[in-house]
């Protein structure tokens, strides 16, 4: 794949949200794959100039850190440390977290991120810290405390009164690499995705899951409270 990406001039990318970034225009991935450069291939990465070369000095969008707190998100800013450094291949390979939202990252490589805790001071879902990281253009979104797993609800505070998904439109719900839309109803508009999360349950969905999951972020100031 690689030499014939190269024969025909197309660039070649090993993660779908690096190709997206960069098709975007965008100079960094909104994930932070170059936590770990050799597992993902930053080495023959078209943004691995101003993504991967640039990580330890990356800072939030500006205007992103009080959009959060806007939002209802308590947020702590980190520069990156004088350990910056990377994770190698094989650690990566042995690892059940992933580097989108890793929480060893900040102790373990001195890596720049952003800590966060939902409105209440509780520990943030995946989704809330992939919601974060999003707004911040890539900056790593994390808490030391996070444990594995996949909760991708996003709380704002309650001043936002969000749909439960019951009427046709869901709150806010992100995984790793994209929102999912409320036009999008997990049982009755299924397109069997090889790679969706639903399939882990097979024919039967819990009731949770049973409602409309999720609404386009450009949504959210419809909801809040005037």
């Amino acid at each position: 794949m690689r030499a014939l990406a190269a024969e025909l001039n197309v660039p070649y990318w090993t993660r779908t949200m690096c190709a997206v970034s960069a098709l975007s225009g965008r100079q960094r991935s909104l994930n932070p794959y170059h936590l770990a450069p050799k597992f993902v291939g930053c080495d023959v990465c078209p943004l691995k100039a101003s993504c991967h070369d640039l990580a330890q000095f990356q800072q939030p969008l500006p205007g992103s850190i009080d959009l959060l707190r806007h939002l209802g998100f308590q947020v702590e800013l980190h520069t990156a440390s004088e350990r910056y450094k990377r994770c190698d291949v094989e650690r990566r390979q042995e690892c059940t977290l992933c580097c989108t939202n890793c929480p060893v990252a900040p102790a373990n490589y001195g890596a720049p991120y952003i800590n966060i805790r939902a409105w209440d001071g509780s520990i943030p879902s995946w989704g809330e810290m992939s919601f974060a990281r999003f707004i911040t253009g890539g900056m790593l979104a994390t808490d030391p405390e996070i444990k594995p797993g996949e909760n991708s609800n996003i709380r704002l505070h309650p001043r936002f009164h969000m749909p439960d998904g019951n009427g046709g439109i869901g709150a806010l719900y992100g995984v790793n690499s994209w929102m999912i839309w409320s036009e999008y109803r997990s049982k009755q508009n299924c397109f069997n995705c090889s790679y969706c999360f639903l399939s882990m349950f097979q024919d039967v969905l819990p009731p949770e899951y049973q409602i409309t999951v999720g609404m386009s972020p450009v949504r959210i100031l419809d909801y809040i409270e005037n």
